[in-house]
């Protein structure tokens, strides 16, 4: 049996018979080709690290991005998710996965939602699981959705949690971190709209096409093996969810809105959302309104 190390989070892999009866297999790891021959008779086997444990499936993707002038972060894997018949929390398990309009049926959220009002400490609405519209039950400071999910574990071992980035933070890494204009842009994910951020010092494989902040969805626009390989360099994908309005859901792949840690007065909170040819790293609106949430963890 051969077996191939791999130190990446993930892996991009194809396989093709010669006329040899050899097979080539082909891994990318790191944005980098790697070919193997293999003979028919060969098995193989890959493990993902040193000690052949498999990884930690809520580990933050590889990327490093500055959200202020000495402070880099690392996303989660997948916008946040609430299930209310376990009370449990939990990332989708895709980059490019949202719920849309499966977040309510018969006028009410079903158990597993990811469309968020803004979560006060002070709330009625714990969390912002509520389909009021009323601000009053999502008053008080901000209320870190990152403590429902954190195991304790961070890449340096500090026990740093999950967290929300402030609206400072969305600002200072769309327009102020070094080359910030060259490294955003909308594009399509597997067939879902939304934006695509790629970390600091990102090089883009010279296979891959990319035009910075391209604004629509077709320019840039990867189908899964695309994806993968960008991915395991680090590149953030963030879905265009639509929005929710007590039981309604609205604009699904059409405004992309996520909640900041920030609030503006008792009745509004800071946003970053986009829009067909609009990016905007701060704004505000009600805080009763349901967004998408994408936690991060320091560095």
């Amino acid at each position: 049996m051969k077996k191939i190390q791999l130190l990446s989070l993930a892996l991009v892999a194809s396989m093709s018979l010669s006329a040899e009866n050899t097979t080539k297999l082909r891994v990318w790891i790191g944005g980098e080709k790697n070919e193997y021959e293999l003979s028919l008779v060969d098995s193989i086997t890959f493990c993902t690290n040193t000690d052949d444990e498999p990884a930690d499936p809520d580990a933050p993707l590889a990327g490093m991005f500055s959200v202020s002038a000495d402070k880099q972060v690392k996303f989660s894997k997948g916008n946040l998710q609430y299930t209310q018949s376990t009370d449990t929390w939990a990332f989708a398990a895709n980059q490019y996965e949202m719920l849309g309009t499966a977040n309510v049926e018969n006028s009410a959220l079903v158990d597993k939602i990811d469309l968020f009002g803004w979560s006060g400490s002070t709330a009625t609405a714990k969390w912002g699981i509520s389909t009021s519209t009323d601000n009053t039950d999502y008053s008080g400071d901000f209320m870190e959705w990152g403590q429902n999910i954190s195991d304790g574990t961070t890449p340096d071992g500090s026990g740093q949690v999950w967290r929300t980035l402030s609206t400072e933070e969305w600002v200072y890494l769309f327009t102020m971190r070094e080359n910030a204009q060259f490294l955003w842009s909308q594009g399509t994910v597997n067939g879902i709209r939304g934006l695509i951020i790629l970390p600091d010092n990102f090089q883009m494989p010279s296979d891959i096409s990319w035009t910075y902040q391209a604004n629509n969805w077709t320019t840039n626009t990867y189908i899964t093996n695309q994806w993968a390989i960008l991915e395991t360099l680090g590149a953030v994908f963030l879905p265009i969810t639509g929005y929710r309005y007590g039981i309604s859901i609205n604009f699904v792949q059409y405004y992309g809105v996520y909640w900041s840690s920030s609030y503006y007065d008792s009745s509004r909170a800071y946003i970053m959302y986009f829009f067909d040819d609009h990016q905007y790293p701060q704004h505000d609106n009600e805080r009763y309104y349901g967004y998408a949430v994408r936690l991060v963890q320091d560095l």
